[in-house]
């Protein structure tokens, strides 16, 4: 799995818990685009919905605490999955790149 892939995995579980008007609105759109010719994948077009429609989405819920903001957008509210994040980034590294040092 590419790295693209990784990232638009996170972006498909998105769409799938946004609300109805932008399921909809991605099945539009990735149709269009597909009909033009535009050689785009279904998670493609997910993210690009996304990312249009959760800065729609959140300029109308800028005066409300984070913890409020739907799953969809994408918000991490807590520094906890931040830190969740980067231990599993740091372990990544050390399996890509530690190895590489035992093996010179």
């Amino acid at each position: 799995m590419s790295g693209n892939e990784r990232v638009s995995f996170s972006n498909w579980r998105r769409i799938g818990s946004s609300p109805e008007w932008v399921q909809t609105r991605h099945r539009m759109s990735y149709a269009a685009r597909r009909l033009i010719g535009e050689r785009v994948t279904e998670r493609q077009d997910a993210k690009d919905v996304l990312r249009v429609f959760a800065r729609y989405e959140i300029r109308s819920l800028r005066d409300r605490p984070a913890s409020s903001y739907p799953e969809w957008l994408g918000i991490v509210e807590h520094g906890e999955e931040w830190r969740r994040k980067l231990r599993l980034l740091r372990q990544l590294e050390e399996e890509v790149f530690g190895a590489g040092e035992q093996a010179r």
